[in-house]
């Protein structure tokens, strides 16, 4: 990784997001950007009941059902796993994994990016501790974390996390304005947390923009 190829073949590219090269950049965060390893406390993992870490298709009845997609002819799970370069899949049913499945090298401990896949899965595990009680929406970020005391994600409401509205300037930099909604703020970057500030007040505008920026928790709790 540390040559440098020859410009016979170097070519333009989308980035990342090309297909030949999205595998090892989601797969190599690590080794791309600055991260850190969070501890998960002193207790132990809790183990998944009915947890299988097979790689081998044709192993689980779940391979061998056919999917109808866009009208088209039926294909198996492996099938679409070959055509769409899927890294991993786990169906979590009750409480039980009943399908896992790595590919390509993949393991059950390998490091991987999900990106905006995380907003799906926490905001709707937020939604379901708000629910049972155990997560009040209205307190600061900062009363459950309190390592982001003095930065402006601790001094935002869980409600306003859940909804994307924390509008934070990092540094003070404004990398982004839409010419719409000039009071929005929209930043890509890997600046440290602690130099976020509070940017702008809350724009609702900014949520109905594009479902990719709408809260998944509040569509889960309507």
């Amino acid at each position: 990784m540390t040559e440098t190829a020859p410009l016979s073949g170097l070519s333009w590219t989308r980035g990342y997001t090309d297909p030949a090269w999205i595998r090892r950049f989601t797969t190599s965060g690590r080794e791309i950007s600055p991260s850190r390893r969070v501890w998960r406390g002193a207790g132990r993992p809790r183990d998944l009941p009915g947890r299988s870490t097979s790689s081998d298709p044709g192993t689980h009845e779940l391979d061998t059902v056919p999917l109808e997609l866009n009208g088209r002819a039926a294909v198996t799970l492996p099938d679409l796993f070959a055509a769409a370069q899927t890294d991993a899949f786990l169906v979590l049913h009750r409480g039980s994994v009943v399908y896992e499945r790595y590919l390509d090298g993949i393991e059950g401990h390998t490091p991987h990016f999900n990106a905006s896949a995380a907003k799906s899965y926490i905001g709707l595990v937020a939604a379901v501790l708000a629910h049972q009680g155990h997560l009040d929406r209205t307190l600061q970020t900062s009363f459950y974390v309190p390592e982001l005391a003095g930065t402006a994600f601790g001094e935002a409401r869980i409600e306003d996390l859940l909804h994307m509205g924390t509008q934070v300037s990092y540094g003070g930099r404004r990398l982004f304005v839409s010419p719409g909604l000039d009071l929005v703020v929209v930043h890509f970057g890997s600046q440290v947390i602690s130099s976020a500030v509070p940017a702008v007040p809350f724009v609702p505008a900014f949520l109905q923009i594009g479902a990719h920026l709408h809260s998944e928790a509040q569509a889960a709790t309507r």
